[in-house]
């Protein structure tokens, strides 16, 4: 029964077949209560005949109408068969006025309100008031054609049951219109409050567009204007080698610091919008976290800052996860410790397990410094981009002021949690919780280091389609005493490898993003060939291409390792050393 019900009456069903499914499930009823009536005060059988086939029309009607979806038809042999046929036939052979019959003919007209359409609905309304007109004239005037009831407490019976059945369907059809009303009024009102909240959504995010582009035009412009700056000096100076000197270095701190606000720009964009992609790998925490103090100790040391790291109790130093990531979490933060203290001040870094299970472990990193400190109102917009204690701040520390939201981003995508707790004038305390799947100790593999990262000697396939990009890899590697052979495309590079002698190039520098032939497609071909060495030759990407998929995706290649641009000298050479070793264990 609950199942015929929902099937006849879910919200699914559209209005007018609701409305069509409760005239005609309450109508129904109404008839088996004026059968059962009929039967009970013995009216002729012809009576009952005609109530029982309306009631046959009813159910097949109501198949119609929702097993096949023919409801306007369903609706109109109703109106026609029973409103016009079978119920002035009902009126003559069941009492005529004397009866229920009047209280079924305002049901007639009624259903025809509702469920018709158009002109259609206007005729049959028509014809109702009609036909109703002469049954009521034909009973007064030939009082001789209506079959009268058995007994007067029949016709008191049949009476008061079709005006219960009258009552209940058009009670049940004002709640459920005035049900619909009110719940198209919720919707209505939830739809504007909706488009309100989009409407100030949009406003906002341009809004935010307006101060993004203002920020990064005064933050990318000034390392910009810097650059030149120097460059104009160097010009102007040519004999001054000490100028000549200084200008180099304003121009690298400069350049660095542009890299860093493109970094942070990068970063953001993939951060809200979710692409960030985690790594799955083995790492220590506790190595992890004195490398990253390690490469914060120049600054902390240039700035006259004390900078200590402590680690606590760690029951599960191996743990899977995004080193990368958490790398730069922690880097983020210590640096914002550092930019945002004074000489003389002091950093904390601490670690340590707060909890475990079989499976799991969690973390907890705390950063404590003596800085500037932040007040109440500002810790509420701590995690928003480009937020910065006052404007004077981005002038006086300088940054893009995402760093903090980068942060968040990455330690929520992790599934932990940041806190901030921070007073003005006094400082900050960061705490991270950071949930890790444990792994086993990693089995060491003892590998003899040696004395330089030397590649004097190597023979490089160098593939670059940027003329600049180019000259200066090519500068960077002859300089360091390596054969280098160029390639402009990954098409030219698979023609020359295959063209060499087999064992020739020791390793293969790829851009990604090329003309012709990528450099993926080409890393892929290059495997593919018949040669001993195609499968042992060393592939290393170069590209701008910076991201964990990025990285991914050059793996899946066949290449053996990932170098970002701008490319850094010192991890090229490493880079390339480290690898040669590996497939030439004998010359070392």
């Amino acid at each position: 029964m609950c199942k015929i019900i929902q099937y006849l009456f879910g919200k699914e069903r559209p209005f007018r077949q609701l409305l069509f499914n409760i005239i005609s499930v309450i109508g129904f009823a109404g008839g088996l209560i004026s059968f059962i009536v009929s039967l009970i005060t013995k009216l002729p059988v012809l009576q009952d005949v005609i109530v029982f086939t309306a009631l046959l029309v009813l159910i097949l009607c109501i198949y119609l109408a929702n097993a096949k979806g023919k409801l306007q038809l369903a609706s109109t042999v109703i109106i026609v068969m029973i409103t016009m046929l079978l119920m002035p036939a009902m009126f003559f052979t069941g009492g005529g006025v004397y009866s229920g019959m009047p209280s079924w003919f305002i049901m007639g007209m009624v259903f025809t309100f509702l469920l018709i359409e158009g002109k259609l609905c206007y005729i049959l309304l028509a014809l109702q008031g009609v036909i109703y007109t002469l049954c009521f004239l034909a009973a007064y005037y030939h009082r001789e054609w209506v079959q009268p009831f058995p007994s007067e407490s029949g016709v008191y019976l049949d009476a008061v049951q079709s005006m219960f059945v009258a009552a209940m369907v058009i009670g049940l059809i004002i709640r459920f219109q005035t049900n619909t009303y009110e719940r198209m009024l919720r919707q209505s009102i939830e739809q504007n409050r909706q488009l309100e909240e989009a409407k100030d959504t949009a406003m906002r995010a341009n809004s935010a567009k307006t101060q993004f582009l203002s920020h990064m035009s005064h933050d990318i412009r000034t390392p910009i204007n810097g650059i030149i700056g120097m460059l104009d000096i160097a010009e102007d100076s040519p004999d001054d080698l000490k100028k000549q000197a200084e200008c180099r270095e304003k121009i690298r701190i400069s350049s660095n610091h542009l890299l860093s606000l493109i970094n942070d720009v990068l970063d953001i964009s993939m951060v809200e919008s979710g692409k960030v992609e985690l790594s799955d790998e083995v790492f220590d925490i506790r190595t992890l976290v004195k490398d990253c103090i390690a490469i914060m100790g120049d600054t902390a040391r240039e700035r006259g800052i004390s900078l200590e790291v402590q680690l606590g109790k760690i029951g599960h130093p191996y743990l899977y996860g995004s080193p990368l990531h958490l790398r730069q979490i922690i880097i983020n933060i210590v640096g914002n410790a550092l930019k945002y203290n004074q000489e003389g001040g002091r950093v904390a870094v601490s670690l340590e397990e707060t909890g475990s299970t079989e499976e799991r472990a969690e973390m907890r990193l705390c950063v404590r410094d003596t800085g500037i400190g932040m007040s109440k109102e500002f810790l509420a917009h701590i995690f928003e981009p480009f937020t910065q204690a006052d404007n004077g701040a981005r002038t006086k520390y300088s940054g893009s002021g995402l760093g903090m939201s980068i942060t968040k981003g990455f330690v929520e995508r992790m599934g932990g949690t940041i806190t901030v707790d921070s007073a003005a004038g006094v400082g900050s305390t960061f705490t991270v919780l950071l949930p890790f799947r444990i792994s086993e100790e990693p089995a060491r593999v003892e590998e003899s280091k040696p004395e330089s990262d030397s590649i004097d000697g190597m023979e490089i396939l160098l593939v670059e389609d940027n003329d600049l990009n180019l000259e200066i890899a090519q500068y960077m590697l002859e300089h360091a005493g390596a054969h280098v052979t160029c390639a402009r495309n990954g098409e030219e590079a698979i023609r020359l490898f295959a063209a060499s002698e087999e064992g020739k190039f020791d390793c293969i520098l790829m851009d990604i993003m090329m003309p012709v032939m990528d450099g993926l497609e080409a890393a892929r071909r290059i495997r593919a060939l018949g040669r001993t060495d195609a499968g042992k030759v060393a592939i290393v990407a170069m590209t701008a291409n910076a991201y964990v998929e990025d990285v991914k995706k050059t793996r899946d290649a066949g290449m053996d390792e990932h170098l970002a641009k701008p490319i850094e000298k010192a991890t090229m050479y490493h880079t390339l050393s480290v690898l040669y070793r590996r497939r030439h264990p004998e010359q070392h």
